[in-house]
């Protein structure tokens, strides 16, 4: 196999992702009932329209609410792409974003030029649309990978994917920081000194951050353009909050109703608002605007005349609108040339505003978790790329069955790191108490991974690092919920509360965040119903809680039952995201006689009474 049949497989894969997913929302549409739909969290309803109003640009923006009562567990999240139905008029359905979302409401910016007529009168359905635009730009950078003409941009698709031989390093000498280890301080000289590829991977903990961030510094001091990417919104802007805080100057390029709100300041639009230029843009768009008022309040039945006003107003109207949206996007241009760097998520590096630039280093964080042809995006925008995560965190998601069987969840990150000698494996933590991490070290790093003496013993006063509370006998089964795709445990909530009570109590003081994690959403969505409101509290399902850390780490297993079945317990990656959140503490609540007839978590239950970390349920009943 050549890269070229490589990518042509990885693009029938693509395809059978897409037909996946289309065809999962089309059927659930076409076949299910309102209330079929909502009980598979793939939509509210009803909902209502509080408020309307305008956002920037001018966009149509609503405030929807659902009634209070039983709600569901649902997969629609800030920056979902939705439709809004008309219950009673399937015919009126417009399309937007969520930009907004908590328990009760949602605001939701529509892709529409006004606020529909009606919109406040009846009862609507929001419900999660298929956006088939991921899937296009990934599809056209496999494209254009394949078809890349003999140059230098195909000679490093061909080294990436390990079919010649990467350039040598080179010898240059850079003053990197005193303050990282030896292990960091190589992958930052590697990285500077590739020509073409570099990897920087290790497991929680490492620095990984920490590292790209020295090297994107000593980059940018070289006035190299720099492209710094990651599968998620999240991981993009912790990067780039990281390099923001070292004194560079980037530009976030994206919707920024999918940022965190500390790297909203950093979007190019609000940099474009906040640009002394931009107020002859909203000049001229008012002047447009009054035109067209101007020319809408003609009447049908005037002359001649006065339809030759309202045509010139509407034509003086459509030249102003032109003549403001090519000086924003002459500032837009403006603000990326004097930024030291440009952040987006991977799909996001096709955006038109940076769509014709070519950046001397593409950095992709969170790697391990991207899909190949989402990294490609990027990729084919760069002259030398520097990968950075770890094989053995969270894969990247695939819906496919069969696509993933083939080989679709398999990352980039994770074929170079087998074919090529370019990384750089980084083996100190800095996150979490030895303990904490003892078992993930033996399982998955082949005891390689060393904590720092920072935090090898940090602990809570008098408290144990890591205990597991076993419910076995209790009685405690799990329970079906969302329609059976989901599973939820209300027993091991209570043993969580009482827990966290007793915790808070003792030692609120030496805690500053506090995780309460759980593979099954139903269980999540449960477990903010009933645990106590408390600033230092998030609760979240595994994946969601990818690349975050906490004083204190609780997880719920949830599966009790007695065939043994473990269901998503049985992606030891993912379990191992959850049991190295913690810095200080970790607790697991599970059935041992459901887990311990499994190798991974019967090993686990081993080494937590090894370090007399074993406990019974029963001591909360």
């Amino acid at each position: 196999m050549d890269a070229i049949e490589e990518l042509a497989k990885l693009s029938q894969l693509l395809l059978l992702e897409r037909d996946e997913e289309e065809s999962r929302l089309q059927a659930i549409i076409e076949q299910k009932s309102i209330k079929e739909r909502r009980d598979e969290g793939l939509c509210w309803a009803p909902v209502s329209v509080e408020k309307t109003d305008f956002a920037f640009g001018g966009t149509p923006r609503l405030l929807l609410e659902r009634n209070a009562g039983e709600h569901p567990v649902h997969e629609l999240q800030k920056g979902s792409p939705v439709f809004l139905i008309n219950i009673d008029d399937a015919s009126q359905r417009y399309k937007g974003n969520i930009t907004k979302l908590d328990e009760l409401t949602a605001e939701v910016l529509l892709h529409e030029e006004d606020i529909p007529e009606g919109i406040r009168e009846p009862n609507w359905i929001l419900e999660l649309r298929y956006d088939d635009r991921s899937f296009f730009e990934m599809e056209r950078a496999l494209n254009v990978a394949i078809n890349m003409e003999a140059g230098e941009q195909r000679d490093l698709r061909d080294r990436l994917l390990g079919y010649k031989d990467l350039l040598p390093l080179e010898e240059n000498s850079f003053p990197v920081s005193d303050q990282l280890n030896p292990s960091q301080q190589e992958a930052v000289l590697r990285a500077l000194n590739a020509q073409d590829l570099a990897i920087v991977h290790g497991p929680p903990g490492t620095g990984k951050t920490t590292t790209l961030s020295e090297v994107i510094k000593h980059l940018a001091k070289q006035e190299k353009s720099i492209l710094i990417t990651a599968p998620s919104n999240t991981a993009v802007d912790n990067l780039m909050l990281k390099v923001a805080k070292a004194g560079l100057n980037p530009v976030r390029i994206g919707n920024s109703s999918r940022m965190t709100d500390e790297a909203v300041p950093f979007s190019l639009e609000h940099r474009l608002i906040e640009d002394k230029e931009y107020k002859l843009v909203k000049d001229l768009r008012k002047r447009a605007a009054d035109l067209l008022d101007k020319a809408g309040k003609f009447k049908r039945n005037f002359g001649k005349e006065e339809r030759e006003a309202r045509r010139s107003a509407r034509k003086e109207a459509r030249d102003l609108e032109k003549e403001a949206r090519n000086l924003e996007r002459a500032l837009e241009q403006k603000i990326i040339d004097q930024s030291d760097l440009v952040a987006c998520t991977l799909i996001g590096a096709a955006d038109v505003r940076i769509r014709s630039r070519i950046y001397d280093a593409i950095i992709i964080d969170e790697a391990g978790q991207s899909l190949e042809p989402a990294s490609w995006v990027p990729i084919l925008k760069g002259n030398k790329v520097v990968l950075a995560g770890y094989p053995h965190q969270l894969p990247p998601t695939v819906k496919s069955h069969d696509a993933a069987k083939q080989g679709l969840e398999v990352s980039l990150l994770e074929k170079a790191v087998e074919r090529t000698s370019a990384s750089v494996l980084l083996e100190e933590q800095y996150r979490m108490n030895e303990k904490i991490m003892g078992f993930s070290n033996q399982w998955f790093y082949e005891g390689r991974l060393q904590a720092h003496e920072s935090v090898s013993h940090r602990a809570l006063t008098n408290e144990l690092a890591i205990e597991f509370i076993d419910t076995a006998g209790c009685g405690y089964e799990e329970k079906a919920a969302n329609a059976g795709v989901s599973k939820s445990n209300p027993e091991e909530i209570s043993i969580i509360q009482k827990h966290l009570d007793e915790l808070i109590n003792t030692h609120g003081d030496q805690i500053e965040a506090i995780g309460v994690i759980s593979p099954y959403r139903a269980q999540v969505e449960e477990m903010k119903t009933r645990l106590p409101q408390d600033e230092r509290l998030i609760i979240q399902t595994v994946d969601g809680f990818q690349g975050q850390e906490r004083d204190v780490i609780y997880i719920s297993l949830v599966r009790s039952n007695e065939n043994g079945e473990l269901g998503f317990l049985t992606d030891y990656r993912r379990m191992n995201v959850a049991m190295t959140r913690a810095k200080r503490k970790l607790i697991v609540i599970g059935d041992s006689a459901t887990i311990g007839q499994d190798e991974f978590y019967a090993a686990f239950l081993e080494y937590c009474e090894g370090v007399e970390g074993y406990r019974s349920a029963w001591e909360y009943v």
